[in-house]
C-alpha cells in the first residue's frame, strides 16, 4: 500500500513539473530576407542588422531591445531565447547600417516564422520645399514649407503660414509612399495618395492639386 502511495505521488509530480516546464516554453521568431538585386549588389546578408523591441514606444524610442544582432550569411535568423511567449507582438527593425535599406512600415510581427522584404527607405526626418518641377503657371497661394517623417508612419506638412497638417503613412515602396489625411487633422492640402522617392536624386515629389497638371512639389532633405 505504501508503494502503491509512493508510485502515485511520483506520478503526480512528474505530471506537475511536466505542466509546469510546458508553461514556461518560450516562444520562437523566425526571419528570412527575401534577396533583390537592387540592394544585394552592395550589400551581402550579414551587413543586415536586427532589433527587436517589446512595445510600440520602445521601438520608436529605439531603446530596451529585446535582441540586437545580425542575420547569417543565407539571410536568416532563429530567436528563441529572447524571453517570447506564444502570439506576443513585437516590432522588429531590420536595416543596413547606412540606413538606405530597411524594412520600415512592415515591422510589427507575431511569433512565428516570417519573410521580409527589404526597400530603399532613407526617407525618415525633416525636408524641405525646394521648387514645383513642370511648372508653367503661378505657385499656388497655399504653400509648404517643409514636412516631417516620422518613424511611426506619420508626415507632417508645415506651410508658410505655419499651420499644420497630419497625414498617415499607409504603404511604403521602395520608391515612395502611399498617404491619406489625418481625419483629426485641418486639412490644407486635400490629398490621398502616393508620394514619389528618386533615391538617384535624392528628392521627394508630392503632386499639386491646382494649378498644372503633372506638376509636383519637390523637397530635399534637411
Amino acid at each position: 500500500m505504501i508503494k502503491y502511495f509512493i508510485f502515485c505521488l511520483t506520478g503526480m509530480l512528474l505530471v506537475s513539473c511536466g505542466n509546469s516546464d510546458e508553461g514556461t516554453l518560450e516562444a520562437f521568431l523566425t526571419l528570412e530576407v527575401n534577396a533583390n538585386d537592387k540592394w544585394s549588389e552592395n550589400y551581402t546578408f550579414t551587413d543586415l542588422n536586427i532589433r527587436v523591441y517589446g512595445n510600440k514606444s520602445d521601438w520608436i524610442d529605439e531603446s530596451n531591445e529585446l535582441f540586437s544582432g545580425n542575420f547569417d550569411e543565407t539571410g536568416k535568423i532563429n530567436l528563441t531565447n529572447i524571453g517570447l511567449i506564444p502570439e506576443q507582438e513585437v516590432y522588429v527593425d531590420v536595416f543596413t547600417t547606412d540606413n538606405v535599406w530597411s524594412n520600415w512600415g512592415d515591422n510589427l510581427f507575431e511569433t512565428g516564422t516570417y519573410f521580409i522584404n527589404l526597400h530603399s527607405t532613407a526617407v525618415i526626418g525633416v525636408w524641405d520645399f525646394s521648387f514645383i518641377r513642370n511648372q508653367i503657371n503661378n505657385m499656388p497661394e497655399n504653400m509648404p514649407k517643409s514636412f516631417t517623417i516620422s518613424k511611426d508612419l506619420k508626415l507632417n506638412m508645415t506651410f508658410e503660414n505655419n499651420e499644420i497638417q497630419r497625414f498617415l503613412i499607409t504603404s511604403v515602396y521602395e520608391n515612395g509612399m502611399d498617404i491619406k489625411m489625418d481625419e483629426f487633422s485641418p486639412v490644407f492640402y486635400a490629398y490621398e495618395g502616393t508620394v514619389i522617392y528618386n533615391d538617384e536624386t535624392e528628392e521627394l515629389y508630392l503632386p499639386i492639386l491646382s494649378g498644372d497638371p503633372g506638376t509636383e512639389y519637390v523637397f530635399k532633405e534637411k
